[in-house]
């Protein structure tokens, strides 16, 4: 009877993994999109509404959603440490407002300009290729301000880099 109970604890524990998908604590290749944890708290991110200007904010990996507001797409140029990343649900990108400074939010908005070409308040800069866990680095008006995406708090911001933060990664 005992080991009965185990067998199927073991498997409810199993299918309870497989149903949160391959995204919820693996990264996807670029283009694809999926779900984007974060190393230090496990949790993923998505915006609160699909609004532009909405907060983006963490979120249980396994939360119910329909919507896709989860899911982001990671575009990264061959050749090139830009990233940009997009809302599935939205189809908005992650975005900094100028003139970041430490504890900045970072919005939905738009991910080019009306007249095409990326708008660069919604490009990263990584070393780091998907689907390695990776540290992004806002690159508003095109200049490094050495402010990397952080998962700190409830609401994504950006914050001093800093190599050894653990809320400063993210499986992309």
């Amino acid at each position: 009877m005992l080991r009965m109970a185990k067998t199927l604890a073991c498997l409810g524990a199993a299918l309870a993994l497989a149903s949160l998908g391959p995204a919820a604590g693996t990264a996807a290749a670029s283009g694809q999109f999926h779900h984007m944890p974060n190393v230090g708290t496990g949790l993923c991110f998505a915006p609160q509404s699909d609004s532009f200007g909405a907060p983006i904010i963490q979120e249980d990996c396994g939360t119910a959603d329909p919507g896709h507001f989860l899911d982001w797409q990671v575009s990264a140029p061959q050749g090139t440490n830009l990233i940009r990343l997009q809302n599935q649900g939205s189809g908005l990108c992650a975005f900094v407002l100028d003139d970041p400074g430490n504890g900045t939010p970072v919005t939905l908005d738009e991910c080019d300009l009306q007249g095409g070409g990326a708008v660069s308040n919604a490009e990263w800069n990584s070393f780091t290729r998907p689907p390695n866990a990776a540290q992004l680095r806002t690159l508003v008006g095109g200049r490094d301000h050495n402010l990397c995406l952080s998962g700190v708090s409830v609401a994504l911001s950006v914050r001093t880099c800093n190599g050894a933060d653990a809320n400063q990664r993210w499986l992309i």
